[in-house]
């Protein structure tokens, strides 16, 4: 496919040189299935591939006869795999990364550098795993969620998944006692955001032992959450950097941007509608936005609005202003209604236009 992108050369390459580079639009896709009657999970590269039949390999060949496998989960570095199955085995397939044929990738091939490993923790015997989610930028961390009705803990967490033997250990805590349908670890840091069967429920300090959940349910309310997804592809043609998707049993579909990061632009955290040292209200708005910003260092102040797409679409500029807390106001009575980003010095926040 004729898609160009940027590249800058680590050092000057003289005339006649050249130089690999990877290729960002490549890709992987994963299924369980059955291929010629062989149950496992395959992989290709070529699903983007559109000119060409996809060539599967297979990766893992499963032998359970009932304990089939129920979710699927790959690292961002596209190094390992985690699956769980209906009756509680969690198996893991590293050294993905170096399978790339038919002789590395495929579990039948003698030169197959794929490894896996099946773990069954007496904690989550004969449950359904419903879940399992790697940190993107800490692929040893894991998180597991558990179905079924009638039991105390339904969230398993690792921090060192790619050890011989991984400890999972509960980090239910105060979480109501229900299935769990979909665990996410958000990609920034040490959050993470739960879909039970009564809404939603997130931390803020997922790897303390003993994490404190909230009800996180606003709008979207306390129905069955069956998935959480969340864009990690960090490139400059991603639109949607750090947003989430979630899906609901009633509800339909749900997105999220208080992680929505434009590229260029830091990340918004947190379920506030300000970030470090800025706030802003009202909150929504419908014409004037009031400002309060702890300005750290004198200087030039600029404030910048940029949709979700990470388009600059208004800027006013505040003049120097000394060190210490600035107060200003914004008149976005121009703009559309929606969601926007705003940002004054080093301060992101998140804010509706009514």
């Amino acid at each position: 496919m004729n898609f160009p992108f940027p590249y800058v050369t680590p050092a000057a390459i003289a005339k006649g040189d050249s130089i690999s580079v990877a290729d960002p639009i490549a890709s992987r896709f994963f299924y369980y299935g059955n291929k010629s009657n062989v149950r496992g999970i395959y992989m290709t590269k070529d699903m983007l591939k559109f000119n060409k039949d996809p060539e599967y390999f297979m990766i893992y060949k499963d032998t359970a006869k009932v304990d089939i496998i129920t979710t699927l989960a790959v690292s961002a570095d596209l190094n390992t795999a985690w699956a769980g199955t209906k009756f509680g085995r969690l198996i893991r397939i590293s050294g993905l990364i170096q399978a790339y044929d038919s002789a590395t990738a495929n579990f039948t091939s003698s030169q197959c550098v794929l490894v896996d490993s099946i773990f069954a923790y007496p904690a989550i015997r004969n449950r359904i795993v419903t879940s399992i989610s790697i940190n993107p930028a800490n692929t040893s961390q894991v998180l597991v969620s558990l179905g079924n009705y009638g039991n105390q803990d339904y969230v398993y967490y690792t921090q060192n998944g790619n050890s011989p033997m991984p400890a999972f250990t509960s980090i239910q805590n105060n979480l109501p006692k229900a299935p769990v349908y979909s665990g996410l670890i958000e990609l920034h840091g040490n959050s993470a955001i739960l879909g039970t069967d009564l809404g939603v429920f997130t931390t803020t300090n997922l790897s303390s032992g003993a994490p404190q959940w909230a009800a996180d349910m606003q709008n979207i309310g306390d129905v069955a959450v069956t998935d959480i997804r969340q864009q990690i592809v960090h490139d400059y043609h991603i639109l949607n950097y750090g947003v989430i998707y979630l899906a609901s049993y009633g509800r339909g579909l749900w997105m999220d941007t208080t992680y929505y990061a434009p590229v260029g632009i830091e990340p918004v955290h947190g379920q506030t509608t300000s970030y470090g040292t800025l706030l802003l209200n009202p909150n929504p708005v419908m014409d004037v936005l009031n400002i309060s910003y702890a300005n750290t260092v004198s200087g030039n102040l600029m404030a910048n609005v940029y949709d979700l797409a990470g388009r600059e679409i208004m800027r006013t500029a505040f003049g120097v202003q000394p060190q210490g807390t600035f107060s200003g106001k914004i008149n976005l009575s121009s703009l559309p209604k929606g969601t926007y980003i705003v940002k004054v010095g080093n301060g992101y926040g998140k804010i509706v236009k009514l």
